[in-house]
């Protein structure tokens, strides 16, 4: 016997009833967002619509909003870039402060010829070097210079330059090259300090 429509229909409503066919509520952050975008429709109609000039004032509006961000954004930033410049500055004065003197360095490298370290000792050696030429007011004192460019800042005679120039390319060697040190290598670097500095200087 063939099937009446009253007879598909109702065959159509049982598959349809199965809980699988069933459409999921919305959940509370879409019913949110809904809710939010209800609101700010409602708002922006009752602006234009109670206004002569609605469009003019929902510009002035969003005008208004967008200055509000950048004076926030300037509250909530700058002061943090201002600070962080300021630690900047400080910290290079304090480095200038605290570095070391050549008295200090030869100490140092005196100290490291005793224990048997010979590559600290020609690091010690060069580095009261630099510290003795900077105290003279021969070489400037910058933070973070490379042997290189304090070997190239240096303007005295050749009887200075070239003892300065062997010295910065024993001390590369030996604490950048990976070259062993030992102790004549420290000897050297204590003569050519002597011929740059002199002894006056210590």
């Amino acid at each position: 016997m063939a099937e009446t429509p009253e007879d598909l229909r109702d065959r159509a409503e049982d598959v349809l009833s199965d809980p699988k066919f069933a459409t999921s509520e919305p959940g509370l952050i879409d019913r949110l967002v809904e809710w939010v975008q209800e609101v700010f429709s409602d708002l922006l109609e009752f602006v234009t619509d109670s206004t002569v000039f609605g469009g003019v004032a929902v510009g002035w509006i969003l005008l208004a909003a967008m200055i509000g961000l950048i004076v926030f954004f300037l509250l909530r930033y700058l002061p943090s870039f201002s600070s962080a410049k300021a630690e900047s500055v400080r910290a290079t004065v304090l480095t200038h402060k605290n570095r070391r003197t050549r008295a200090e360095w030869l100490a140092e490298a005196e100290a490291a010829e005793r224990k048997g370290q010979h590559r600290e000792a020609v690091r010690a050696r060069y580095k009261a070097t630099v510290a003795g030429l900077i105290e003279q007011d021969e070489l400037p004192d910058t933070v973070g210079a490379t042997a290189t460019e304090l070997r190239n800042a240096f303007r005295g005679d050749p009887s200075r330059s070239d003892p300065f120039s062997s010295s910065t390319g024993a001390f590369s060697d030996v604490w950048y090259g990976g070259d062993e040190a030992d102790q004549s290598d420290a000897a050297r670097v204590a003569g050519w300090d002597e011929q740059v500095v002199g002894k006056s200087a210590r």
